[in-house]
């Protein structure tokens, strides 16, 4: 009898991923298993050829020139096509940040923190700023001539902050006003701009802005500086092919490294730089949130509504 023709008991993984037991000649399952195989090397290739997806905020895309300009860096950089998109809004760019199509993305501290909490994603790259600082803080500022000399002197006034979602146009100098019992009246402007300009115009006692941003005023400067946080990561779905991940974890930091990327990032939310982290570095900034008396759902535009949503959020990114 041709061995080969012997029959023996077998555990079959089909393709499907369906284990299934059954006596088969070694001829058949050696037929199966090259079959098997074969389908695992089409998945794998598919996978290969399936374009890097990354998502970016409505701030870090604001620049759609800049955007463009990245894109290229990167597929250049990681020798295969690369996509990058742009949220219309905060939960938009969440949404598609945890679709099942994409790989990475970009967004603001809180909206990361906020995805870190509700769908467990991955700090790959920490973006660094201001001349490879990896941290930034707010100020408090008021006019130089006649404005308060310390934060007690602001008690029951207007403070023009940016908006609820801020850290350092908002959450950062609230808590710190509230950290020292000082109530203020809050006045909400839209943009770090339109709270100084309010200060400027005599219609708020002070705002809160990031620190450096009365440097192209004269008339302003700051009586009080935040603690500080951590920048934002570049992060990955929980999920995220391994390869794929490494492939745009090497595109970014290569892109950043070259005079070409340095300038496209400074396009991107002010950039210079990249360097590695992980998410162990963004659990003090969890603990600020929590000391402030806020949750993460509050500080991200439609946060409760995305919180609540029993089913992860729908793919919205191809």
């Amino acid at each position: 009898m041709d061995t080969a023709e012997v029959a023996t008991s077998r555990c079959i993984v089909y393709p499907s991923g369906v284990s299934v037991t059954r006596s088969l000649s070694r001829r058949q399952w050696l037929s199966i298993a090259v079959a098997s195989v074969g389908a695992s090397a089409v998945s794998c290739q598919r996978n290969q050829g399936r374009p890097l997806i990354i998502v970016l905020s409505p701030g870090h895309g604001a620049d759609s020139s800049a955007v463009g300009k990245l894109e290229q860096l990167l597929r250049e950089a990681a020798k295969r096509e690369v996509v990058l998109r742009v949220g219309k809004s905060a939960d938009e760019a969440l949404r598609m940040a945890t679709s099942a199509g994409t790989d990475a993305a970009l967004l603001t501290l809180f909206e990361y923190l906020f995805a870190r909490r509700l769908w467990q994603v991955q700090a790959a790259l920490q973006v660094l700023r201001n001349g490879g600082k990896h941290d930034y803080a707010g100020e408090i500022l008021v006019l130089k001539s006649g404005g308060a000399t310390d934060l007690g002197a602001l008690a029951d006034q207007k403070i023009a902050y940016v908006d609820r979602y801020s850290t350092t146009g908002f959450l950062l100098a609230a808590k710190m006003l509230a950290d020292k019992g000082v109530r203020v009246i809050p006045l909400f402007t839209g943009s770090h701009d339109a709270a100084l300009e309010a200060v400027r115009r005599g219609q708020a006692a002070a705002a809160a802005a990031y620190a450096g941003a009365a440097d192209k005023f004269q008339d302003l400067h700051a009586i009080a500086r935040t603690e500080s946080v951590p920048n934002e990561p570049l992060f990955f779905r929980a999920d995220i092919d391994k390869g794929r991940r490494e492939s745009i974890t090497a595109a970014w930091s290569a892109v950043a490294a070259t005079p070409a990327g340095k300038a496209a990032l400074a396009s991107i939310a002010g950039i210079d730089g990249v360097e590695p982290i992980d998410d162990r570095a963004y659990e003090g900034a969890f603990h600020l949130i929590d000391q402030a008396g806020r949750s993460v759902q509050e500080l991200v535009p439609r946060g409760w509504l995305l919180a609540n949503e029993k089913a992860r959020p729908l793919d919205v990114a191809p």
